[in-house]
């Protein structure tokens, strides 16, 4: 099992990639967590991708543009008012998880509560396992979320499981083990791990 903690892995060429890409198709697991997700997104083979198809992402593009260009004209006292509405790490929310999942082993057929630690958000897997998603409409239930942050949330995934050959690619949207004390995720990172995913 190699752990891909959240960072930024600016040594990962090309080269480096393949390298991983062989030692999982042969039978490794990759834990992906966070942030570093980035190098698997529409990398390869890897099926992980920010958005559901080519329309959503340029419409979402086109939005996020739009909003940049009128916040060029705002003045300088609005600039954190503006900031803020596209906060929305630090919040909690309740997911929807597929219990019958390994990796969601030992959970209850009820919400699990995640604490979102980042602003992306990833499309649910064609090849692989949905573990956990945003339902259709998703309130935080904690925390604050600016009015920008979370409009593309609805649907989207939180954990999932991508076969890569005879391995796994095991993303972890969200961090479980978010700076050691949220509890309710430490189940799911040790089922990452330690469960046979097949």
């Amino acid at each position: 099992v190699m752990i891909v903690p959240a960072g930024w892995y600016g040594f990962a060429d090309d080269e480096w990639m393949n390298e991983m890409r062989s030692w999982t198709a042969d039978g490794g697991r990759i834990v992906a967590i966070e942030g570093a997700l980035r190098l698997f997104t529409n990398e390869g083979d890897w099926g992980l991708k920010r958005f559901d198809d080519t329309e959503q992402a340029q419409s979402t593009n086109a939005q996020m543009a739009m909003e940049r260009k009128q916040n060029q004209n705002a003045p300088f006292a609005e600039r954190e008012r503006h900031y803020a509405k596209r906060i929305g790490s630090g919040s909690v929310y309740g997911i929807d998880l597929d219990t019958s999942h390994p990796l969601a082993w030992g959970y209850r057929n009820e919400p699990y509560y995640t604490l979102r630690s980042n602003s992306q958000r990833y499309a649910a897997l064609d090849g692989g396992w949905t573990v956990g998603r945003y339902g259709p409409d998703p309130q935080p239930t904690s925390g604050f979320v600016g009015s920008e942050a979370n409009r593309d949330l609805a649907g989207s995934m939180t954990f999932g499981v991508q076969p890569v050959g005879s391995g796994h690619l095991v993303i972890l949207a969200d961090n479980p083990l978010f700076r050691g004390f949220w509890e309710n995720g430490k189940r799911l990172f040790d089922n990452a791990v330690f469960m046979p995913l097949d």
